[in-house]
């Protein structure tokens, strides 16, 4: 309909129900009975206004994959790949987007936001297109974390939602309609919203958008896991009990909607100080503890670093966008992780692409045991042996990683009742004692390598 609320009018403006409709809390009740937002406003008193559009070195290892991935193949068939549980996408903004990638964590305050932006800077520096969408409605990190020079939200002539320009990176985020302002919305408008603006901004042709997911596992997760079809996730996490808690769960979430984690970033992992000692002050890497249970492919660490915080300020710049004579040694050596998990991503995202339809295939059979298949390989694995390599919180201690499953509670004839693959890297394995495992690929043919040699 082409109304915006008016510059600090007291209401919450939200997207809602299709991709021209922007309306203030005052009518939204109105909207929501009759969903004809220019009668509905007139007849609530909203107080809105017309939107005018008057108011607007060598080639790298990311250069070459961003070659390949121009030249079609991988990243254009992940995007198409059919998912458990995913709908098609709605509106027409993701239609030209190559792959979608979420940054999670299911833990605030361990530096994902950061974590994206710099991501997304190494992505665009590289020659990719790349877009950035802050799905964190109820606290949006995103406007303090860039400066577009215009950074009001219009609309194009076909009706979708402009994405602001920063240094090439489409960006959006709901901060931007708030100047400030909190979001006070129930779930089913949160997930209309961030609807709206995954699916309804004009993102144009991009190699690359990439999704910064908030904390929790609630209704924007389900949203997008649902509306959008997204080829990988990168997991950010710190080295806590608490947070590895999380991101377990995390984890464990996207595998239910088909969406591989590639890459995990420990942030905050070690400082090092003046004197060259390096401490640990939030206890050690528990990457190697990750990638073995969930099979994911990729690991990096992030130092505690001054620079960092500072770049992560209001009117800062991420360290991935610093001019080289402006970079100390440090943030160059920081700006080089985030180069590698660039291309860590990418190139296993592509390669996604490559091995969708060639996955190992799961299978039990009583007489048998557990089965795996992957091209001319196979192995099986007794039920009983298998359920004690389950790796989850109720089976293995967190943290010293001792099994808390007793031997002798497992009954000798207990059966797997069910097996489905989970994303391109897992399968979970329901048991006829009423529990369930999540296995990875690797995990498993290591099980089945062990059991063989003895």
């Amino acid at each position: 309909c082409g109304y915006s609320t008016i510059d600090r009018l007291p209401m919450t403006a939200i997207y809602i129900g299709q991709p021209h409709l922007l309306v203030c809390t005052a009518a939204m009740q109105a909207v929501v009975r009759c969903y004809r937002v220019a009668a509905t406003s007139r007849r609530s008193g909203c107080h809105c206004r017309r939107w005018s559009s008057a108011d607007s070195a060598p080639p790298s290892r990311l250069q070459k994959l961003r070659a390949q991935l121009q030249e079609g193949g991988g990243p254009a068939d992940v995007a198409a790949t059919p998912r458990k549980g995913a709908a098609p996408q709605q509106g027409s903004g993701l239609t030209g987007v190559k792959h979608v990638i979420a940054v999670t964590s299911c833990k605030g305050g361990v530096g994902k936001s950061t974590v994206a932006v710099n991501l997304a800077a190494s992505m665009q520096k590289s020659g990719l297109s790349v877009g950035l969408l802050d799905a964190d409605v109820y606290g949006p990190s995103l406007p303090a974390l860039v400066s577009p020079e215009d950074s009001r939200l219009l609309k194009t002539d076909t009706g979708a939602i402009r994405p602001l320009d920063y240094e090439g990176i489409k960006c959006m985020s709901y901060g931007w309609s708030q100047h400030g302002r909190a979001a006070v919305l129930r779930g089913p408008l949160v997930s209309g919203l961030i609807t709206q603006l995954a699916t309804n901004t004009a993102w144009g042709e991009l190699d690359v958008l990439l999704i910064d997911m908030p904390p929790g596992t609630g209704d924007i997760h389900i949203t997008v896991g649902q509306q959008v079809q997204l080829s990988s996730a990168v997991v950010v996490t710190t080295p806590q009990r608490l947070s590895l808690l999380d991101v377990a769960k995390g984890i464990e979430v996207l595998g239910t909607f088909g969406v591989p984690t590639v890459a995990l970033v420990e942030n905050m992992l070690y400082f090092d100080c003046a004197h060259g000692e390096r401490y640990h002050i939030f206890g050690p890497s528990v990457a190697d503890q990750l990638t073995a249970q969930y099979g994911i492919p990729r690991a990096f660490g992030l130092p505690i670093e001054p620079e960092i915080a500072a770049s992560a300020t209001v009117g800062g710049v991420p360290l991935a966008f610093l001019p080289p004579d402006r970079q100390t040694d440090a943030s160059r050596r920081i700006v080089a992780i985030y180069d590698e998990l660039a291309a860590a991503v990418l190139e296993e995202t592509t390669r996604i692409g490559v091995a969708a339809e060639n996955l190992p295939v799961a299978s039990f059979d009583p007489t048998v045991g557990f089965a795996l298949r992957e091209g001319d390989r196979m192995g099986t694995i007794g039920a009983k042996v298998l359920r004690l390599r389950c790796l989850c919180a109720g089976c293995v201690d967190e943290i010293t990683r001792t099994p808390l499953l007793d031997a002798d509670s497992v009954s000798p004839s207990i059966e797997v009742t069910s097996v489905a693959p989970r994303g391109n890297y897992a399968v979970e394995v329901r048991w006829s004692d009423g529990h369930s495992s999540l296995y990875s690929y690797r995990l498993l043919w290591d099980c089945i390598q062990e059991n063989s040699e003895a």
